[in-house]
């Protein structure tokens, strides 16, 4: 009896080892597919200026024949064909809700609330109750989530529109998650155990993408005995995060942990393909990356809500789930996700998120003048949903002046950023900066940014009373910056906006704003007229020692 129990044993553990491998197949077969789908998904999600000037994105999208043939009508089928699924259909289906919902519901509070557009001049009430809609219909029928995702993926794409600076930093995982469950769900893969472990294992690997290519970037540029976060956040506080009281004891805080949190980020982010290894070491990787999110926001004022939110979500599936439904989390999964992991930039669109912070940072604003000549700040969230182009200093495309550092005092140039923190003088800066200074100026960008420009100024009275929380928090510049006191609220007519560049260092002991200079002036009052760019020589450092 004994070796009759014995072979039986035997023969469990053999299927149920390949069992795991044909689920570890179907796992690398979801990616593969979800990269597929998403490279062709998100080239045409994106419509054309004219459509989204239209009074409704959804009718717009309907009438796009690329869309429609490749993207809108294959899903039609797919929710005819799933219209019965139903959560209970689901293998640990609550939990799955809790998840896939989660995501869906930040992509609603984002996409939803978000400011108008003032550039195409469209509120597009009508695509904000529908995406409500089938966030509310998913809750009783999953398969509504595809169109969901769908038409959130076209609202975003909107902010493409003229400048193409969009960053889906804070949002392409959400969205790969909410694409890989539609894809899952249709091929009607969610009502077995199997296709559960499937889609959970891809789930993971994305997650575990973003981290572990931002951790092996960082180790790409020996972030450990080279990068100084307490330059992050005094960087951050000339945007306008923190006060300034605050920013010198949370500098000196990150300095003195300097050795500590530097190595201790990269091992967060390395750490989480652990996520992959079971029930513990996912709830433990998912823990720290909660953490890891909140340091994030306390140097810098950057909150990935978004991401908190899912793997909050992901926290209670994981502590909750039945053990069979991660009996494929192991060794195996570990391994299939290193290629993709190593592929994901390409395949599903993952920014590195590596770079040097330095103690010099290029700051641009924008001043309105009124007509009665007074000069008013306006304020980067003023211009949301383009906001996180101000808040960042992402406007060297409207400079012809040579620029050193890109966002915040960032550079991913270990010469350029070596130099900067041996620096002594002003005139050793001036070197540095003819030396390795590039201008990012584009003119054709720069004639769209002001075509963006006078539209909000036109509707400048129009500021909606809900908005979704920012990805980027600021307030106002510190006062030694050339930064005009008041803040624009359609007090008088605007004749022009001038866009200024500000060059501040930090030389060890404080502040020196080393060169302030106006790049740009945009006429407001007579839009046909030309706008003036500065020459590049503008706007030099001057050789003070």
């Amino acid at each position: 009896m004994s070796s009759v129990g014995g072979l039986r044993g035997a023969l469990q553990e053999q299927a149920h080892s390949r069992l795991l491998r044909y689920e570890l197949v179907a796992t690398g077969a979801l990616l593969v597919v979800l990269a597929v789908a998403s490279r062709l998904f998100y080239r045409l999600v994106q419509l054309e200026e004219a459509s989204y000037r239209s009074f409704s994105i959804t009718i717009a999208a309907l009438r796009t024949p690329g869309l429609l043939l490749l993207v809108l009508g294959p899903a039609g089928v797919v929710v005819w064909l799933q219209r019965g699924l139903r959560w209970s259909d689901i293998p640990e289906g609550r939990l799955v809700r809790v998840v896939v919902l989660a995501a869906a519901g930040s992509l609603t509070v984002h996409f939803a609330l978000y400011e108008p557009n003032w550039f195409l001049g469209q509120f597009h009430l009508v695509d904000r109750v529908l995406l409500i809609s089938l966030v509310v219909l998913a809750w009783w029928r999953p398969i509504a989530l595809l169109p969901f995702t769908i038409l959130g993926a076209v609202i975003a794409s909107q902010f493409a529109v003229p400048l193409g600076r969009y960053t889906w930093n804070d949002k392409r995982l959400v969205f790969d998650v909410m694409l890989l469950f539609a894809i899952a769900a249709g091929a009607g893969l969610m009502r077995r155990r199997e296709g559960l472990r499937a889609f959970v294992g891809a789930l993971g690997v994305l997650v575990v993408s973003w981290y572990l290519i931002a951790g092996v970037g960082k180790i790409a540029l020996s972030w450990p005995g080279r990068e100084e976060l307490s330059n992050m956040t005094r960087s951050a506080y000339l945007a306008g995060w923190l006060t300034e009281s605050s920013v010198g004891r949370a500098a000196e805080l990150l300095a003195g942990l300097n050795g500590v949190l530097v190595p201790l980020t990269i091992a967060v982010e390395v750490a989480a393909v652990l996520l992959l290894a079971g029930r513990r070491c996912a709830l433990a990787v998912l823990l720290a990356t909660q953490g890891l999110h909140l340091g994030v926001f306390f140097v810098s004022g950057i909150f990935f809500w978004k991401w908190m939110v899912l793997e909050a979500a992901l926290i209670i599936f994981f502590a909750r789930c039945d053990r069979t439904t991660l009996a494929g989390f192991g060794p195996g999964l570990v391994l299939l996700a290193l290629p993709f992991a190593a592929l994901s930039p390409r395949l599903f669109g993952v920014s590195t998120l590596a770079w040097y912070d330095t103690p010099y940072s290029v700051n641009l604003h924008l001043e309105a003048v009124g007509a009665s000549g007074s000069v008013y700040r306006l304020a980067p969230r003023d211009l949301a949903p383009y906001d996180v182009l101000l808040t960042q200093g992402r406007l060297g495309f409207l400079a012809k002046p040579p620029m050193l550092v890109g966002s915040v005092g960032t550079v991913l140039d270990w010469d350029i950023a070596s130099q900067l923190n041996q620096a002594r003088r002003v005139s050793d800066l001036a070197d540095t900066e003819a030396e390795l200074a590039v201008s990012q100026y584009d003119e054709a960008d720069a004639r769209d940014f002001d075509r963006f420009l006078r539209a909000r100024i036109r509707k400048w009275r129009d500021q909606p009373s809900l908005r979704p929380p920012p990805h980027i928090w600021t307030g106002r510049p510190p006062t030694f910056m050339n930064v005009p006191l008041v803040d624009f609220d359609g007090q008088e007519a605007v004749e022009e906006v001038r866009v200024r560049m500000h060059k501040v260092w930090w030389d060890g002991e404080g502040y020196r704003p080393v060169a302030d200079c106006v790049v740009r002036v945009i006429s407001i009052a007579e839009p046909d007229r030309p706008s003036v760019a500065a020459p590049g020589t503008a706007c030099a450092l001057s050789s003070v020692p």
